[in-house]
């Protein structure tokens, strides 16, 4: 990595955030799907390439105390400010190190997981190699290996993009200067451009709005930085491949899917090797990015994916469905609608006893054994007729497989843990109180962020465990009287509002609070 990539980083921070799909929990899932038996997250090694402020990785050790997190990155600003941050929060199970990834070598030990997520693409060749190096090196024979990277056909557009940006902002030193002229450009750009090239203009149009809904932080590095280089995904196989390491799959389970297309797309897609399957589903989606799965070149893998794997994990809906009740002794299909105004239906007893299960614990994660058991239950008490264990077994991991193949179930490994209801002495993580007082943006314990208000704010910085519903009461009212959030009665701001007024916003927003995974026992 060379000397200009490390100032600009330095100069321009970028976001140091979680990324789900890098988890543990979840890489572990995805291998068990394809026949590896990988490390527990529990008790594992990680190790993190391009770790920023370890934004990715502090929650991961917070999450497992008894594995091991190291992280390391060339931007000395960013790795110092995480190493504050992991002070305050009291993290001792990882380490964030400023360190070239091209001086990492066998010394380093091995790991179970590696995970290189926005790095690859922004670093010139031979620290790719290296990184490969690194995987084919380091990790365990039934280790996992996260690559994200930029890809191919979608890539050509933002291309064009990303060099008129370049040309234009040349004559520019300050960052913040080159990153306003860039948005300038693409404003005028798309304004301007002729009804003759309308085409053009739409597809300008498209990534002007992209560019909006990201951070200025995200631009620079994106588009402006000298290295971006992104490649075709046979391109990323073969190399890898040629560094002995193997393709495992993709982070996002679904998008491996044929079924996505047309009858008679997937049809001729399933009969392509699965690396060209893979390109050609590039070609047809215009995809922009990937997050990759490598393995070891000597694992075995089973491509022939069997719902019975995931009897190891614990599941539940990606959202809550409206609410149902379940006809448990009727053949009547039950009818579901998520949030997203997509429609399931289900027709076997068990399956709709277990959605209405997920639905009412949600977004609590449950082993599928308990799921199971549960569901059996509800079945046994609404019909008399004779339960048949083993086939509900296989039609229930069936079905929940179909669901997960739709993104409408996430099932994780050894997932963190947290509390859907309030108790009485409500309380959250050391890293997402350390987090609520440097910003608004907090990590929940299901790896994502999330933006909390002003109440949210205020509460989740004193949810130690050690605050009961009174104190939280006196926490909002000083605020208020303190000018720190503002209430209004009858669009009038006030300092002060009345305590049964109070007590309904705490109850509101402990609720939101753990519905949004934030609570912990």
């Amino acid at each position: 990595m060379d000397a200009a990539t490390h100032i600009s980083y330095d100069q321009v921070p970028y976001k140091s955030a979680p990324y789900s799909l890098s988890h543990p929990s979840h890489l572990a899932a995805i291998a068990t799907l394809f026949g590896m038996t990988p490390a527990e997250p529990r008790r594992c090694r990680v190790l993190e390439l391009g770790c920023a402020g370890g934004g990715n990785l502090a929650p991961m050790a917070q999450d497992y105390p008894a594995s091991q997190f190291l992280g390391l990155d060339l931007s000395a600003r960013q790795i110092a400010d995480g190493q504050a941050m992991l002070r305050d929060v009291g993290l001792t199970n990882i380490e964030l190190r400023h360190q070239d990834i091209l001086q990492v070598g066998p010394d380093f030990g091995k790991f179970d997981y590696i995970i290189c997520h926005g790095v690859f693409s922004w670093v010139p060749r031979h620290v790719q190699d290296k990184i490969f190096q690194i995987g084919r090196t380091l990790l365990n024979s039934s280790g996992v290996m996260y690559v994200s990277y930029n890809i191919y056909p979608g890539w050509h557009l933002r291309g064009l993009v990303r060099d008129m940006m370049r040309y234009h902002t040349a004559p520019f030193d300050d960052p913040q200067t080159k990153i306003d002229q860039a948005r300038l450009l693409l404003d005028f750009l798309v304004e301007s451009a002729g009804s003759h090239t309308e085409a053009y203009r739409i597809a300008l149009s498209d990534e002007a709005a992209i560019v909006r809904s990201h951070s200025d932080a995200y631009l620079f590095h994106e588009h402006l930085e000298e290295v971006n280089d992104p490649m075709y995904f046979h391109e990323f196989a073969e190399r890898a491949m040629a560094a002995g390491l193997q393709y495992l799959g993709e982070a996002e389970f679904a998008s491996m899917l044929t079924e996505t297309f047309a009858p008679e797309v997937a049809e001729i897609l399933k009969n392509a090797p699965l690396l060209r399957q893979e390109q050609y589903m590039d070609f047809l989606r215009n995809r922009v990015f990937r997050g990759t799965l490598l393995c070891q070149q000597e694992a075995t893998l089973n491509r022939q994916v069997d719902p019975q794997r995931l009897a190891v994990a614990q599941l539940a809906l990606s959202s809550k469905f409206a609410p149902f009740e379940p006809d448990l002794q009727s053949a009547a299909p039950l009818v579901c609608e998520t949030t997203g105004k997509e429609t399931i239906t289900a027709t076997h007893a068990i399956t709709k006893a277990a959605l209405y299960q997920l639905n009412q614990t949600w977004p609590e994660n449950i082993p599928f054994e308990s799921l199971l058991e549960s569901a059996a239950s509800s079945l046994a008490k609404a019909t008399a007729t004779q339960i048949d264990a083993a086939g509900n077994r296989r039609r229930l991991l069936t079905d929940l497989m179909a669901l997960y193949a739709r993104k409408l179930l996430t099932a994780l490994i050894d997932p963190p843990s947290f509390v859907t209801r309030p108790s009485d002495l409500p309380c959250t993580t050391a890293l997402a109180r350390t987090q609520a007082i440097a910003g608004d943006c907090v990590t929940n314990r299901r790896h994502e962020q999330i933006r909390l208000g002003g109440v949210s704010r205020t509460l989740v910085r004193v949810l130690d465990g050690k605050h009961d519903r009174e104190a939280l009461l006196d926490v909002l009212d000083q605020a208020i009287a303190r000018g720190e959030l503002k209430a209004h009665i009858h669009e009038r701001p006030v300092t002060r509002l009345e305590r049964t007024t109070l007590e309904e916003v705490l109850d509101r927003t402990l609720s939101d609070l753990a519905v949004n995974a934030l609570l912990v026992e």
